[in-house]
């Protein structure tokens, strides 16, 4: 398995994990939020394009997300905006 997958493979058990966090632990749902935010922006930096980023995120798209859930994906996710690397 090439490192891109494996990151893209972690990228989405976090995703899962923060999904099943319950609402009522607002703490803990605010902090795997933040770090999977982290995650999605380095991957960005690191070539990793929004095509695959929307996958790990569709996969479990089945999942209901609040308003406030869809609201937290960064602009440059939401409007497809490249980010050169470094």
């Amino acid at each position: 398995m090439n490192n891109k997958q494996a990151f893209l493979d972690l990228l989405s058990e976090e995703y899962q994990q923060y999904l099943a966090i319950p609402s009522t632990q607002w703490q803990k749902k605010r902090e795997s939020k933040q770090f999977i935010r982290g995650l999605m922006m380095a991957s960005r930096l690191f070539g990793i394009s929004f095509d695959e980023l929307s996958e790990v995120v569709g996969c479990h798209s089945n999942q209901a997300l609040s308003i406030e859930d869809m609201l937290e994906v960064p602009t440059y996710i939401r409007e497809n905006i490249e980010i050169e690397s470094l």
